[in-house]
């Protein structure tokens, strides 16, 4: 493995500046992958923060608008830093593979050559990580079976749906007001 690929964290809890700190140094720095040279700052990426719920980071690269953004989640990483600092530095060193996929081939995703990016830059090639999400703001309870659905936000047509389990077993499949969530705020 090389020197570029070990973790900079020895322990899994950090103080928000302090991960702040280790994000800003891991953009600054100069990656080497297959031999080529990558300082992402200096190609235009910005580090940035989200308010997501459901994905620790996100990398965005805009060809027309020219943006590159690469995003961590301040909810998740708020709820989870005291006991997975670990996973957002790989969450970073993520996304960072990511933006050296973009500027490489102007795509990326999580095929073979991506895997490769992210082996070199110290990130395990996989998707998904383990954390606490962030709490559900509203719980859909059906009237007829008592199943729980959790939702961040309602929009449009969430407030009218149906307990699909109860839709599916005794209604063919089609919605039906009988099976209709009734949601309430949970803070």
């Amino acid at each position: 493995m090389s020197e570029q690929a070990n973790l900079i964290l020895e322990r899994d809890s950090i103080t928000m500046d302090g991960f702040h700190k280790l994000y800003s140094k891991l953009m600054h720095k100069t990656w080497t992958v297959d031999g080529e040279e990558f300082n992402l700052i200096e190609l235009g990426w910005k580090m940035k923060y989200n308010t997501r719920k459901r994905s620790l980071g996100l990398c965005r690269f805009n060809s027309f608008t020219g943006k590159k953004e690469i995003y961590i989640s301040k909810v998740l990483l708020a709820k989870n830093i005291d006991n997975h600092a670990k996973e957002f530095e790989d969450t970073v060193r993520h996304e960072i593979a990511h933006a050296i996929d973009f500027q490489i081939r102007q795509r990326s995703s999580h095929c073979e050559i991506w895997k490769n990016i992210a082996v070199q830059v110290g990130a395990r090639p996989e998707r998904g990580k383990e954390v606490n999400s962030a709490d559900y703001k509203w719980t859909g309870t059906c009237p007829n079976c008592g199943k729980d659905s959790h939702r961040h936000v309602l929009r449009g047509n969430a407030k009218y749906s149906a307990c699909g389990k109860c839709c599916n077993a005794y209604n063919r499949g089609n919605y039906t007001s009988i099976y209709k969530l009734v949601w309430t705020k949970n803070f």
